[in-house]
């Protein structure tokens, strides 16, 4: 409202969200309507139509805290592709329906994923082995997950390739490269703690958080030590949190320090509480 300089109420904010994801979540039924008909197409007797392929990726996780009414909610980023060889092909890439984590058992799991795909409108195993659905056969399917290495959903990626497990389908599963590399970090910094018995983590954490109790005091600070123009370019912006349940925060606190150079920043730290307990 601010930008187009008209009067909008929090309810036609509301509405206009609502519209925009049901408009996404009925074009992604319509691409898979598509696909749906491409397979149909080959089916047909005397059909000299070579077979379709249609590839589905799928990435999901939950979030590791009761984030809504005491409970995780799990996300899934789905991109498709289908083809019957002929031009344009056609490609896909939508989030599916944020659910409520009931049950975060391999079987829990299982059904969470199907029902996320189902609401896009994705075929599902079940489909592929519906009679209902015989012409889904004709061609073939290829169904990409990829998730973290957890108990569950490790246990639920076999359950799936079982699942999926039919003439011309194809299951793969991967493991998330993001997730094996905070983990490696979570090992490193633990590595470093163990060798030097200094508390690296835990340090940057305290300094974050004083850095964020006193930022009111770094920028006139900075701008009193080394010019306002070098103030506004390294002490402008509050200090990222360092928190050890939020992966990549630590890269963002390093990040942060190094830009501000670090004798700088001492030094003005050093300032600050030297001033603070001088007046105390």
């Amino acid at each position: 409202g601010h930008v187009i300089l008209d009067d909008i109420s929090g309810s036609s904010v509301a509405r206009a969200e609502i519209r925009t994801g049901a408009s996404l979540m009925s074009h992604a039924k319509h691409f898979y309507e598509m696909c749906r008909q491409a397979f149909k197409t080959a089916s047909r007797p005397g059909s000299s139509q070579p077979p379709p392929v249609a590839v589905h990726a799928f990435r999901q996780d939950a979030t590791n805290s009761g984030v809504w009414k005491r409970s995780k909610l799990a996300a899934m980023e789905v991109e498709s592709f289908f083809t019957d060889w002929g031009l344009p092909s056609n490609h896909l890439c939508r989030l599916a329906d944020v659910q409520k984590v009931l049950d975060g058992s391999a079987k829990g799991t299982v059904s969470m994923t199907k029902k996320q795909l189902e609401s896009l409108g994705c075929p599902t195993w079940t489909e592929l082995k519906s009679s209902e659905s015989h012409y889904l056969r004709s061609g073939w399917h290829v169904y990409l997950q990829t998730t973290d290495r957890g108990s569950n959903e490790l246990a639920a990626r076999n359950l799936n390739r079982v699942l999926y497990d039919n003439p011309k389908t194809i299951f793969m599963d991967f493991d998330c490269h993001e997730h094996a590399t905070h983990l490696r970090v979570m090992s490193g910094l633990a590595e470093i703690d163990m060798m030097t018995g200094y508390k690296y983590f835990a340090n940057c954490a305290i300094l974050a958080n004083v850095l964020r109790d006193i930022s009111q005091l770094i920028f006139p600070m900075w701008a009193s030590l080394f010019g306002d123009g070098d103030a506004l370019k390294y002490a402008s912006k509050l200090f990222p949190k360092c928190l050890s349940g939020r992966w990549g925060s630590i890269h963002e606190f390093e990040r942060r320090c190094l830009e501000c150079s670090g004798d700088k920043l001492l030094l003005v730290i050093q300032r600050i509480l030297a001033n603070k307990s001088s007046k105390s």
